[in-house]
């Protein structure tokens, strides 16, 4: 670097190709780095953030098939094999008779027809399938932030606060611990 007739004291309008002027644009030159990062995004926020995203669209879902009434079309709770929906229309004829057997169908639906049986099928199948999705997406990524300890901010393992010391009194109490843990 030229020596500048002005020192580091470079007068105003002195300034480098940088834009720096004097010992500014000395330091800049030397620390280039010291670019500002890019904040970290956080794993563990991202999931939990997810996750509450979609119990937010599964209540919402779940008021829709309320509000439509479609709460007991699905007259058998299958965990794993009901994630599969009729698929020939023997299946859904099944499901429709399946259905006629619950009071919701005597009372209030009687005489449904198999294209209206299927609005409300979809409305509940929708709301199961966004349940056991909700529950894989939560599980999946706890167990891996549990296996591999790589929680970011929260730490599965320790506790955040201090430890009592062991000859801490306990206010109100006759049980003596000093005399316990000897």
């Amino acid at each position: 670097m030229a020596k500048r007739p002005w020192g580091d004291h470079a007068p105003p309008d002195a300034a480098d190709e940088t834009g720096y002027i004097g010992t500014m644009a000395r330091q800049q030159a030397l620390a280039p780095h010291a670019i500002p990062a890019q904040p970290r995004v956080d794993p563990l926020r991202v999931w939990l953030f997810a996750v509450a995203a979609l119990v937010f669209v599964m209540v919402s879902v779940g008021g829709a098939t309320r509000l439509t009434g479609s709460g007991l079309s699905i007259t058998e709770w299958k965990p794993i094999m009901g994630a599969i929906p009729p698929l020939s229309d023997a299946a859904w004829q099944e499901a429709l008779e399946k259905y006629r057997q619950i009071p919701q169908y005597q009372h209030i639906n009687k005489g449904m027809s198999l294209e209206a049986f299927k609005r409300i099928f979809w409305w509940e199948w929708s709301h199961r399938f966004l349940a056991r999705f909700v529950g894989v997406a939560f599980l999946v990524p706890f167990l891996f932030f549990l296996q591999s300890n790589n929680s970011g901010s929260l730490d599965f393992w320790q506790c955040h606060y201090p430890p009592l010391p062991s000859t801490a009194p306990v206010p109100n109490s006759k049980f003596d611990q000093n005399k316990f843990f000897d």
